[in-house]
């Protein structure tokens, strides 16, 4: 089994932060739900390769889970 870190676990620390002590600690990956949102993809893949764990779990822009269980239902 491989484990990962939610974004956020470490409040008001920023992605490289997380990716950091997600080495630390040995788990695999990190969460991260809106990759949108990130200012250089390009920054965040250097520092996923020198630090040798990365983002493992992202969300997207056009399926959103959070709403699968509203199909279905009446109003």
């Amino acid at each position: 089994m491989k484990f990962s870190l939610c974004i956020g676990a470490y409040s008001g620390k920023d992605v490289i932060y997380h990716l950091e002590k997600i080495k630390e600690h040995g788990l695999h990956g990190l969460e991260y739900y809106s990759w949108w949102n990130l200012d250089d993809l390009k920054q965040i893949a250097r520092e996923q390769e020198r630090i040798g764990v990365g983002i493992s779990a992202t969300c997207t822009k056009f399926f959103n889970l959070n709403r699968l269980h509203l199909v279905g239902q009446k109003n």
